[in-house]
């Protein structure tokens, strides 16, 4: 396959220079196996100039936002794109559930408190990457104490999650209105979402710190520390997983821009 490939988009492209769809094929298949972040930043440069082919093409700009926010750790960026996307095809599914990922994505504190569910999943999908697993290893010290990490950490953390989601998903604009009995949340709804979470966690912490008074005797004063080393930590080694990712897509970036910039001065020279 990889073999034939270059002539048949060779004469695809020749036949049909401005058929966008045969370049946005031949882009993602350049892009099976590639893992540096400079390539990746090319394979959006090209995307790009696709998209200036057929400015409406849905298709182009998901896999822009793809490559943003899966390869380059920039999940603000890819959400301008799926929601361009989304624009001119309102009813991808697909679409609409990468929207959502790259807006619960850009919070760190999501991020912390999602972390044992994206464990079980990568699990599940056997898809964990190399910094999850040395996460893992750092976190819990043996790797035979996983279930015991994911099950503790998923009662503290997923609580705060699901609310997280469910209030970033509230602000998401509503083609429905309100079941009627939630109808009474709607003025919660419009507080700002700082105000609405800190709110939960107030709660979720008051309860937690009941549970660990009464049943297991440990009191406010103790637990209450425990809770913020805890989250602390796990908040730390996501916050410097994601900056590595992130001064990765940077290196990247700059390799891309300088031989962009080298290749540019060759043809110049050669003019």
């Amino acid at each position: 396959m990889c073999g034939t490939r270059a002539p048949i988009f060779q004469r695809a492209r020749a036949l049909a220079p401005n058929w966008a769809a045969a370049a946005h094929l031949e882009i993602n298949i350049d892009g099976i196996g590639q893992k540096k972040a400079k390539e990746a930043w090319a394979r959006i440069r090209r995307l790009k100039e696709t998209l200036a082919l057929d400015p409406r093409n849905a298709s182009v700009m998901t896999s822009i936002g793809d490559i943003l926010f899966k390869e380059l750790e920039r999940p603000r960026e890819a959400e301008g794109f799926y929601r361009e996307a989304l624009l001119i095809d309102p009813t991808n599914k697909i679409c609409q559930g990468k929207l959502l990922d790259s807006i619960r994505a850009r919070s760190l504190l999501y991020r912390t408190l999602s972390l044992p569910a994206m464990v079980v999943r990568s699990i599940r999908e056997r898809k964990m990457r190399w910094f999850v697993w040395i996460y893992v290893i750092l976190a819990i010290k043996l790797v035979v104490f996983l279930a015991a990490w994911v099950v503790g950490m998923g009662l503290f953390f997923t609580p705060a999650a699901v609310i997280y989601e469910w209030f970033v998903l509230a602000d998401i604009p509503r083609t429905k209105p309100l079941p009627r009995i939630l109808a009474p949340l709607h003025t919660a709804l419009l507080w700002p979402l700082w105000l609405r979470l800190a709110m939960a966690l107030t709660a979720i912490v008051g309860l937690w710190l009941l549970i660990l008074w009464k049943p297991f005797g440990i009191r406010p004063a103790l637990a209450l520390p425990i809770m913020a080393a805890t989250f602390g930590i796990h908040f730390i080694a996501v916050s410097l997983l994601v900056g590595f990712r992130r001064l990765g897509a940077r290196v990247g970036h700059w390799q891309e821009a300088r031989r962009m910039r080298r290749e540019k001065g060759a043809i110049q020279s050669e003019m």
